[in-house]
């Protein structure tokens, strides 16, 4: 609950009838927490919650609950996913300065609950036994009290699907990274890139999982197999595989092209070529063979120089530059 948003709905609108009908059903406390929240609103109406609790130091936590819940079905507030303007805006201008200093800060975490607070989503049923039960059977470990408010808190907090965030447990222990502070990490890390249903999480886990396939094989390709890959080459081979979702097959005719000009499998000369059929939004293999073919015919009928022409021989310019 602590750290939670929420924002102001109808700002500006004259109160209707509803609004006094609300009133009269509304007991002292849940009017003394309306006046705490309008009091706490910054200039968009939102709400931090945990800048609220100054003024609710003497309400319980369960009637603050139970009065937030009051207002949000009454349509007065609304519950916000993700950080509040004001916390983006300072959380941008750390990251800035983290990276000027050559880190990078981590995204976000889970503000943590007290036992009380677990018991109450637990009741509410905004976080189910199930969910908790199932991620404990998948990791294979009963999670303390502090690894059980992490795995609320991405449901309740971020407010995801169950499905979706079990699909992230599941995808944790297959790496072998049974942490609950890794599933977190990595739940952020989908969330921050927007990916936040069950299905969108399940597509990019699969992709990532086919992209590690894919990069094993293209290793070989490249004679790599025997060594760890530098970070230039993940890189590049996790932008084919991932990023452009290039299989195997249409990678490997960059690389017979690579071979075929420069008589030497290069990754940098492989990826201009790549990044060339990716800008032309050629995305299988047969759409990348018919396009080679079709260039072939060009030349050949023409005898010119042609677009093709002079992308390769820029590549080559570029690559005996390297050399130097």
């Amino acid at each position: 609950m602590k750290g939670s948003i929420y924002k102001l709905k109808n700002i500006g609108k004259a109160p209707d009838a509803s609004l006094f009908e609300l009133l009269e059903n509304a007991d002292e406390t849940d009017i003394k927490i309306l006046i705490a929240l309008l009091m706490s609103a910054d200039e968009n109406g939102e709400i931090l919650l945990s800048n609220s609790l100054e003024w609710m130091s003497a309400i319980g936590e369960s009637d603050l609950a139970a009065s937030l819940k009051f207002w949000t079905g009454a349509g007065i507030i609304k519950k916000q996913s993700g950080k509040s303007k004001t916390e983006k805006t300072e959380k941008s201008q750390k990251t800035e300065t983290a990276h000027k200093k050559g880190a990078v800060e981590r995204v976000g975490e889970i503000a943590s609950y007290r036992t009380a607070e677990l018991a109450k989503l637990m009741e509410d049923r905004r976080v189910t036994a199930e969910y908790l039960d199932a991620a404990q059977r998948i990791l294979g470990k009963t999670f303390t009290t502090y690894e059980t408010g992490i795995m609320a808190g991405l449901i309740d907090q971020l407010e995801l699907e169950e499905e979706a965030v079990l699909s992230v447990v599941a995808y944790c222990s297959r790496l072998g990274k049974k942490s609950v502070k890794f599933i977190e990490k990595t739940v952020f890390s989908f969330y921050d890139e927007d990916i936040t249903t069950a299905s969108a999480i399940n597509e990019r886990i699969d992709a990532i999982e086919r992209s590690k396939e894919t990069v094993y094989k293209v290793k070989s390709m490249f004679g790599a197999e025997d060594r760890e890959l530098s970070t230039k080459e993940k890189k590049l081979f996790t932008k084919w595989t991932l990023d452009y979702g290039y299989d195997t097959e249409v990678i490997k005719l960059a690389y017979d092209i690579t071979v075929d000009t420069l008589h030497e499998a290069n990754p940098s000369y492989a990826g201009g070529i790549l990044d060339n059929w990716y800008s032309e939004n050629l995305k299988t293999y047969d759409e990348v063979s018919a396009y080679i073919d079709e260039k072939h015919s060009a030349r050949t009928d023409t005898k010119s120089y042609d677009t093709e022409d002079f992308f390769e021989a820029a590549l080559n310019r570029s690559y005996e530059k390297m050399k130097k």
